[in-house]
């Protein structure tokens, strides 16, 4: 997921918003590296490593941003997860399975690649937490995803697939006869 972009953009503008605490949830194999890497920032007291929680509905509820800079998501759960808490998300452009969920300026925001890609970040974190009332605004509208991803809608559109296929299918079979 590239938290290591995330911890060194985070070491760009920390002392720019004292009062920011940058959590980070979930486990995986960069563990070790990506602790190393926070206290070589010497951001211990400010970059937190949670690993895995039961509870991340409450996370999200004291959370004013979801910060995503992944580079292939097949499917952003936890941006719509967040979302659907009213929570803005940020993530890159280039990013398939978060382009589709952030509209930006609308309920969150993304970025565009460039080289730099952690310059680019901090820059997108430090316009991000410098707007608490628009972070708010953008969380409201981030709600609206709840609306897209309804189970009546998402299961009329994976019956339509099947029988779509199964359709396609039989007619396949039957050209063949």
């Amino acid at each position: 997921k590239r938290m290591d972009l995330l911890v060194g953009a985070w070491q760009q503008i920390h002392h720019e918003f004292p009062d920011w605490r940058l959590e980070i949830y979930g486990e995986g194999p960069r563990h070790d590296t990506l602790t190393a890497l926070i206290a070589q920032a010497g951001l211990m007291g400010v970059v937190k490593l949670c690993g895995v929680t039961a509870n991340l509905g409450a996370v999200y509820d004291r959370t004013s941003l979801l910060c995503h800079p992944a580079a292939f998501e097949g499917f952003g759960l936890a941006v719509a997860e967040a979302m659907a808490h009213g929570v803005p998300a940020m993530g890159f452009a280039d990013c398939a399975g978060i382009n589709h969920l952030i509209s930006h300026g609308s309920n969150g925001f993304l970025l565009q690649p460039e080289h730099d890609r952690t310059a680019v970040l901090a820059d997108g974190l430090k316009e991000a937490l410098s707007q608490p009332a628009h972070l708010r605004t953008l969380g409201d509208a981030s709600k609206d995803i709840l609306q897209t991803y309804q189970p009546d809608k998402v299961a009329s559109q994976w019956f339509a697939l099947i029988q779509k296929t199964a359709l396609g299918h039989s007619d396949h079979k039957s050209e063949r006869h």
